[in-house]
C-alpha cells in the first residue's frame, strides 16, 4: 500500500496533476480527514511528572483526545474507548502509536489527580498531561482548536471547588446550576440538590452588597412567644439552654412576659390558671396560635390559653406560640421560620430587573414556600429565560446542557500532521483503529 501511494504521488506531479486522486485510490478514513497541517507541539506534563513533547515521538503516530478528571459523562467514554482501541492494537501500541490525553481543567487536574484518577482507579495507562500554569495549557488546547466553556467545567467541580463568589451574583449562581442542571438526563438531579443549595449558600455568604432586614425570625432551636394586638407585635425569645426539668409551659408563658415587663391577667379555676388580659386588654376574642413546624405555617389552636394547655404544648415540643387579637387580621404579620438565619436576612440588591425575580425565588426559598428542588427549578427557568432575551452570545452562557468543550480526538500521522479527527465519545474503536492501520501503511 505504502509504495502504491508513493508511485502515484510522483505520477500526479509528472504529470501536472493537482486534482485530488480517484476514490478508490486514495485511503477511505471512517473519521473525518483534514488537510494534513503540522499539529502544534507543546510541553506538557504527565502524571509522574515528567515533561512530554511530541517531538519525544518522531515516527510514530500519536493519538492526541482531551478531557478532564471530573467530567461526569463524555470524557470517561472517550478514554473508554481509547483504551478499546489500545487493546487492539495490539503490539503496535507503543511501539508505533501513541496516545496522549491532555487536560482541559488544569486548575483541578493535578499530576497527582490524574495519576490517581486515570492510572490508578481505571487503568488507563498512557501520558495524562496537564500544566500548573493555566494560561500554558489553554495554549496548547486553543492551538488545536479546541473550545472550552469556563463556566461548565467549573460547574463540574464544585463538589470539590467552592465556587469563589466574582462581582456578579448571577454568574455564580450560573455555575452553580450548570452543575446541577448537567445530571438532568440521568436521573441524578436529585442526588445533586443538597450540593446544589449548599453552593448556593455558600455562594451567597461571599457577597458583600448586603443590607440587613430587622425582621424578627422563628428559631426552631429555641421557644418563642408572639403577642400581637392589632397594631404591634412583641415578639419575645427563650433559649433553650436556659431551661431545665423544673420548667413548664405556664411558667415559660409569665417568666416572659415578666422579663419584657408586660403586665397581665389570670384567673383561676380548679387549679387551672387563664391568661385573661395582657397590657389591659382582654383576651376573650383573642387566638392562640402555634407555629406548625410540618408545614411551616401558624394555625389556630382551638385552645383557651390557660396552664393545662401551655404546659401540654410545652410537653409536646411545640416551641413557637402567638396570642393575637381576632378582631384585626394579623396572621400575616406574624415571625416565621426561616432556613438559614445569617443568609436569608439579608436584603440582596442587583440593578438588573430579571435578578430580582431570581432572588425574591430564593426568599421563597428561604421561607419554606419552596422546596429545595423546586427552587432550583425556578430559579434555573429564570435564568434561562434571561440567557434567552439576551442572547447566548452576549451572556456567554448556554442555555442547554452541553458538554461544555469540543469533543475532538485527533490521530496526527508520523510527521505529526493532523490528518484526521473523530468528534463526540460514542465512535467505534475498531473503525478508529482501522484509520490507524492506514496511517501505519503509508
Amino acid at each position: 500500500m505504502k509504495k502504491f501511494i508513493s508511485a502515484l504521488i510522483v505520477l500526479s506531479i509528472l504529470s501536472g496533476c493537482f486534482g485530488a486522486p480517484s476514490d478508490d485510490a486514495w485511503p477511505q478514513f471512517e473519521g473525518t480527514e483534514w488537510p494534513g497541517g503540522p499539529a502544534p507541539d507543546f510541553v506538557l506534563i504527565n502524571q509522574d511528572g515528567e515533561n512530554v513533547s511530541l517531538s519525544d515521538f518522531e515516527d510514530k503516530i500519536i493519538v492526541v483526545a482531551f478531557t478532564f478528571t471530573t467530567c461526569p459523562d463524555f470524557c470517561p467514554m472517550i478514554e473508554y474507548n481509547m483504551n478499546l482501541a489500545k487493546e487492539a492494537l495490539g503490539d503496535s501500541y507503543g511501539q508505533e502509536v501513541v496516545f496522549l490525553s491532555i487536560s482541559i481543567d488544569p486548575l483541578t487536574d493535578t499530576t497527582e489527580k490524574m495519576k490517581e484518577y486515570w492510572h490508578e482507579g481505571l487503568g488507563y495507562n498512557w501520558d495524562h498531561l496537564t500544566h500548573p500554569d493555566y494560561d500554558v495549557a489553554k495554549s496548547v488546547w486553543d492551538s488545536y482548536g479546541i473550545v472550552v466553556n469556563q463556566s461548565f467545567i467549573q460547574a463540574h467541580t464544585i463538589d470539590e471547588n467552592p465556587v469563589n463568589a466574582s462581582d456578579n451574583m448571577y454568574d455564580d449562581l450560573w455555575i452553580v446550576l450548570e452543575h446541577w442542571n448537567m445530571f438532568s438526563e440521568n436521573g441524578q438531579r436529585h442526588v445533586k440538590t443538597p450540593s446544589a443549595i449548599n453552593h448556593i449558600e455558600n455562594m451567597l455568604s461571599q457577597h458583600t452588597n448586603l443590607s440587613t432586614n430587622d425582621t424578627d425570625y422563628l428559631n426552631s432551636e429555641n421557644y418563642s412567644l408572639t403577642i400581637d394586638n392589632g397594631n404591634e407585635s412583641i415578639f419575645l425569645t427563650i433559649n433553650s439552654n436556659e431551661l431545665d426539668e423544673n420548667t413548664t409551659g405556664w411558667n415559660l408563658i409569665l417568666d416572659s412576659l415578666n422579663s419584657e415587663n408586660i403586665s397581665y391577667e389570670v384567673t383561676s379555676n380548679n387549679g387551672t390558671e387563664t391568661l385573661s388580659g395582657i397590657d389591659g386588654d382582654l383576651l376573650e376574642t383573642w387566638q392562640f396560635m402555634i407555629w406548625n413546624e410540618t408545614n411551616k405555617e401558624w394555625e389556630n389552636s382551638q385552645l383557651e390559653p390557660n396552664s393545662e394547655n401551655f404546659n401540654t404544648l410545652y410537653n409536646s415540643e411545640i416551641k413557637n406560640i402567638a396570642i393575637i387579637n381576632n378582631e384585626v387580621e394579623r396572621v400575616n404579620y406574624l415571625p416565621i421560620e426561616i432556613r438559614n438565619h445569617e443568609l436569608c436576612e439579608k436584603e440582596y440588591i442587583h440593578e438588573n430587573g430579571h435578578y430580582d425575580e431570581i432572588i425574591q425565588e430564593i426568599y421563597q426559598w428561604c421561607e419554606f414556600n419552596l422546596n429545595d428542588t423546586k427552587m432550583l427549578e425556578t430559579v434555573s427557568t429564570h435564568i434561562t429565560n434571561y440567557i434567552q432575551s439576551l442572547g447566548e452570545e452576549e451572556s456567554g452562557a448556554s442555555n442547554t446542557y452541553n458538554i461544555g468543550h469540543s469533543t475532538v480526538t485527533y490521530i496526527l500521522d508520523k510527521e505529526h500532521h493532523r490528518r484526521i479527527a473523530w468528534t463526540g465519545f460514542n465512535w467505534d474503536p475498531l473503525l478508529f483503529v482501522q484509520d490507524i492501520q492506514l496511517l501505519l501503511d503509508e
